[in-house]
């Protein structure tokens, strides 16, 4: 699957020519998880990260990580599990999203989540994914994912869910 390009950025899986040393987020545990583990995760196969760098540079601007979850059927609201088999769900974790400090508030963020969900819905027509799934920190967060398309789960008001038929949907893919 191609990851977006624009005339500013490309987004890309996580390599060893990014440069990722000065990333700052604002979030500790965020930069710490580029810096000394992205890459690590990605040679264990335990998740993917992708990185958004500005075009003719390899400085990390922002970046996402994917990896396989599951949701359990009993989690998912009861308007969804009529229609469903009765056991776990495969989803898509986005286990992270971040932007360096010095790109927050351009549409960066909102720039890596679409690309996220696009590869969510390119796994899901490889393998069958159901939804992609993540755990929002606090309400700031999870407003913002909320105002994008994610829903709540009902036992878990802080992990946000959203079905890859409305990603489709939404995306017009």
């Amino acid at each position: 699957m191609d990851h977006l390009a624009t005339d500013q950025w490309r987004i890309e899986p996580i390599a060893s020519r990014h440069r990722r040393e000065t990333f700052t987020c604002g979030e500790a545990a965020l930069d710490d998880f580029l810096r000394n583990r992205a890459r690590k995760h990605r040679e264990q196969n335990l998740s993917s990260t992708f990185v958004a760098v500005p075009v003719g540079s390899s400085v990390v601007a922002g970046y996402y990580t994917l990896a396989e979850r599951l949701i359990e059927f009993d989690a998912l609201p009861a308007a969804l599990v009529k229609r469903l088999p009765r056991h776990p769900l495969p989803a898509i974790l986005l286990g992270r999203l971040a932007v360096d400090l010095a790109h927050q508030g351009k549409g960066l963020g909102p720039l890596l989540l679409v690309d996220a969900l696009r590869t969510c819905v390119a796994a899901g027509d490889l393998l069958g994914v159901f939804a992609g799934i993540l755990d929002a920190k606090n309400d700031r967060v999870k407003a913002w994912y909320e105002c994008r398309g994610f829903s709540p789960l009902p036992s878990r008001p802080l992990q946000l869910f959203i079905s890859i038929d409305a990603v489709r949907a939404r995306m017009n893919l």
